[in-house]
């Protein structure tokens, strides 16, 4: 997983809170999470910035969390990655991270047989917080709220329900 990426066990055992308080916390919109798959990441920066607005984070280091803040892979931040690469950032199987690419749940690109993703779109995305899947899409639909859409039927649809439950034209 990226240095930078927290899952919620994560996250809750370097803030020394409960992984029920960060669902709260991303509930309530105190620090941003997002949904990718079944799974919330959250960004270790954002959620600094997030959980102390008004400290001086500019000296180096300072939004990373104490037991990341070393980690050399830092340095080499991937611009563009493939499926692969992105299930290890995102600590996720193959399958699972090729399937919401597929499904639009993750902006890619395909390429030859290779799935690329611009990673920091995604990065900057779950950052952000996104309170419900993370889904990158242009234009997608909102996401389902449980309300329960009416359908127009089709004046040559065939009849369904009870003679009584029909209109006085038959349909």
């Amino acid at each position: 997983m990226h240095p930078d990426l927290y899952d919620t066990d994560d996250l809750a055992a370097a803030l020394g809170v409960h992984p029920l308080t960060l669902r709260r916390w991303v509930a309530t919109g105190r620090i941003p999470g997002a949904q990718i798959g079944r799974r919330w990441r959250y960004w270790g920066p954002a959620v600094i910035k997030a959980l102390f607005p008004d400290a001086d984070l500019s000296t180096t280091g300072a939004t990373r969390l104490p037991h990341r803040a070393e980690t050399p892979e830092l340095l080499a931040e991937p611009v563009v990655v493939n499926a692969r690469t992105l299930a290890e950032l995102l600590d996720l199987r193959l399958s699972t991270t090729t399937a919401l690419i597929r499904q639009g749940d993750i902006a890619g690109t395909k390429v030859g047989r290779e799935w690329l993703v611009h990673w920091p779109s995604l990065r900057d995305r779950i950052a952000a917080g996104a309170h419900q899947q993370v889904d990158a899409r242009e234009g997608a639909p909102p996401a389902d709220d449980g309300a329960v859409a009416e359908v127009p039927v089709p004046p040559w649809a065939p009849a369904t329900g009870t003679p009584a439950d029909r209109d006085s034209d038959g349909r």
